[in-house]
């Protein structure tokens, strides 16, 4: 039988991290750390926020949870923990790039310690990708296993977040003769009535002409969505997680330098980041095993919702990437 066990892992400056060891009913064949994405986010790893939608359907996206489960189905062990901030919110200025490398490092240790001899690595989501390739820059890991990496600059990341990915949307539902303007009768036709990311009313971005220009109109509007978010980003509770966020080193050189063997996951229809981005930066991965593309589905693994795709969800994992997922650390991690 599966067990979960309540722990509390101490992190380098003495900081009490609550986790959830996952172990296999049959001796477990290898052991990762599960490092879940940006936000406030518990052991169980639910990342929903306006920023990054919620779960399809109402249901709860407990991704990390997810991961554990059908990795300890395929004999893998795994740790999860809560960020610092979690369990104390006087902590939560701390959750930064730099304290989530420390933690996830030391989290790296506390399972090899428990499962000594056998092979660990990380498996990371989005910002948790992110932590686990520069942890794995000094930690003594074996794998990376990478979901849906952020792999350009932070400013390029949220341009394309809240302006490019809005704006093509736009376009390819609505523009379908190619002369770059949108009218109240392209909405009518697709019975669409409101905006990708902000849920306004179709009424507010048209105005009174009834028509738009993507570019002109559009793009200057969504423009303004992304300078109110820089905005947010400058004061606290947010200001020291997005400084971390824009003084990231550059990706492909950090890869370069990430000699263990890399397995990356990346959805085709990522709102967050563009995952033609992701096929082609990962390749500076000089061990990359595989990159995995998943069509039809959203930046948490999970089809978007709304009538035209425009409603970003934070999961839960599509039961597809999670069997393939558990399958390629099975593989790598067979004794």
């Amino acid at each position: 039988m599966i067990s979960e066990e309540i722990h509390e892992i101490t992190t380098d400056d003495g900081t009490r991290l609550t986790s959830v060891l996952e172990v296999p009913r049959s001796p477990a064949m290898g052991a990762v750390v599960i490092l879940q994405g940006s936000g406030n986010v518990s052991y169980d790893g639910d990342i929903s926020s306006d920023f990054l939608g919620f779960g399809l359907q109402s249901q709860k996206p407990l991704l990390s949870r997810q991961i554990a489960h059908i990795l300890a189905q395929k004999g893998i062990a795994s740790l999860r923990y809560s960020k610092r901030g979690v369990d104390d919110p006087s902590l939560l200025r701390q959750q930064t790039i730099a304290y989530l490398q420390k933690d996830a490092r030391a989290a790296l240790r506390n399972l090899q310690a428990r499962f000594p001899g056998l092979k660990s690595g990380f498996v990371g989501f989005s910002e948790g990708a992110v932590v686990a390739t520069l942890a794995a820059q000094t930690a003594a890991v074996d794998s990376l296993f990478l979901l849906a990496p952020l792999t350009r600059p932070f400013l390029e990341i949220l341009q394309y977040q809240f302006v490019t990915w809005p704006v093509e949307l736009l376009r390819r539902t609505l523009d379908l003769d190619g002369d770059g303007i949108i009218c109240d009768e392209d909405f009518r036709r697709e019975n669409i009535r409101e905006l990708p990311l902000t849920r306004a009313s179709v009424q507010e971005l048209l105005g009174t002409q009834n028509q738009i220009s993507l570019e002109a109109g559009c793009t200057v509007y969504y423009q303004g969505l992304l300078q109110a978010v820089l905005e947010l980003g400058r004061h606290p509770p947010l200001s020291d997680w997005a400084e971390s966020m824009f003084a990231l080193p550059d990706f492909k050189t950090v890869a370069s330098n990430t000699h263990c063997p890399v397995y990356v996951y990346q959805a085709d229809e990522d709102a967050q980041v563009a995952s033609q981005w992701v096929k082609d930066d990962v390749r500076s991965f000089p061990a990359l095993v595989l990159t995995q593309t998943f069509p039809g589905l959203g930046h948490a693994f999970c089809p978007m919702a709304g009538t035209y795709g425009q409603i970003k969800t934070s999961g839960p994992f599509d039961q597809s990437f999670l069997e393939c997922l558990g399958r390629h650390v099975a593989e790598e991690f067979k004794i």
